[in-house]
């Protein structure tokens, strides 16, 4: 009996007839009787290229009739694998089905992209934040220097 598992594309266009398949997996631990949680990546054969990304007839030599046809794939995309022969060597995945394709607002933006534009908007409000005290002072010790000088 084949393998069936589903997952989420994290990775398409890479490598021709290549996805990358992200499966989450939960279950007890036997100590500490709490969910916890892992990610496997795999790498999942294409044989069709149903998710390779979308090429514009601007950037590519494809005729515009046949390039507005091409399937788009995408990250975010649900999809069903299942385990076969060593395609080769970390490929044992062969694509089945695209089980769901979200619409693009409901995909979340990655992680790392949030965690870097939140520690870039706390610098940045840091450094206004230390400008201002700057210009605070300097505007009190030019008050303070034209006080002494008009007496």
């Amino acid at each position: 009996m084949p393998n069936i598992l589903t997952g989420v594309v994290t990775k398409t266009g890479a490598m021709a007839k290549t996805i990358t398949v992200t499966i989450g997996s939960k279950r007890p631990h036997p100590k500490l009787l709490k969910m916890m949680f892992k990610t496997h990546k795999m790498l999942v054969h294409d044989e069709e290229e149903k998710l390779r990304p979308f090429i514009s007839p601007v950037t590519a030599d494809v005729p515009s009739s046949t390039a507005d046809t091409l399937p788009e794939g995408r990250v975010g995309d649900h999809v069903t694998i299942i385990h076969g022969r060593p395609i080769s060597k970390r490929k044992h995945f062969t694509l089945r089905s695209i089980d769901f394709r979200p619409e693009l607002e409901h995909i979340p933006a990655a992680p790392e992209i949030e965690r870097i534009s939140r520690r870039a908007n706390g610098i940045m409000e840091q450094m206004r934040r230390e400008k201002a005290k700057l210009d605070a002072t300097k505007a009190a010790e030019a008050e303070a220097e034209a006080k002494t000088t008009a007496q």
